[in-house]
């Protein structure tokens, strides 16, 4: 019986990243937010935070993670990831310069291999983004906020699924959702709600 021999130069598709498990949390003025992350976390997840914090105070990267952006005009709306050890507990807290409000969304993404991102200010139309990695199974966040009582982000863009919508106490919102596309470049139509001092992002993740 014959056996072929190994097939050199076939390029293997990467399947699209997954959205393995997601969490909200809000907090009330303080100084240390404490932002709830999703569950059964393993060593080698991405965790990606998104979050708003009310009246642009100056916000710290926790130890161990990477600040992904912050679009600090009017307020801080901030993006921060890691790659998980495992160990990392049920919550992560961060401090700001101020006491004030915040609303946050978690995620924890599987078949990973990088994660890059373009911000918007004043705007609740996430920007477009080109991924620098090329066309791949690109799993795609678009992601916004606002920064006033009772302002909802409203309709998901088109295309995008699994609304993630939370507001902090009182004041200030934050929501996301997501899409997996075949492309190189992806440019979401807007949230249906501006409100006040809107933020937005697009956010792509990388097939590993």
């Amino acid at each position: 019986m014959n056996f072929p021999g190994p097939i050199f130069g076939v390029a293997t598709t990467k399947a699209f990243p997954v959205v393995a498990a997601t969490n909200t949390s809000n907090q009330s003025a303080t100084t240390t937010h404490t932002v709830d992350l999703p569950a059964s976390i393993s060593a080698g997840d991405l965790l990606v935070l998104i979050l708003i914090f009310r009246n642009n105070p100056s916000v710290t990267t926790p130890s161990g993670w990477t600040l992904l952006y912050n679009t600090n005009s009017n307020h801080a709306f901030v993006c921060f990831y890691k790659s998980a050890s495992g160990s990392e507990g049920a919550s992560v807290d961060i401090t700001t310069g101020a006491s004030e409000e915040s609303a946050h969304n978690a995620y924890r993404i599987t078949g990973w291999a990088s994660i890059e991102s373009t911000e918007a200010s004043a705007s609740i139309d996430p920007p477009s983004h080109t991924a620098s990695y090329g066309t791949k199974n690109t799993l795609w966040l678009a992601a916004a906020g606002n920064n006033d009582s009772g302002d909802s982000i409203g309709t998901i863009p088109s295309g995008f699924t699994n609304k993630l919508e939370i507001a902090a106490t009182s004041n200030t919102t934050v929501g996301s959702g997501r899409k997996e596309d075949k492309v190189s470049s992806l440019n979401p139509a807007a949230w249906g709600t501006a409100g006040v001092n809107p933020h937005s992002s697009t956010i792509a993740i990388e097939p590993g």
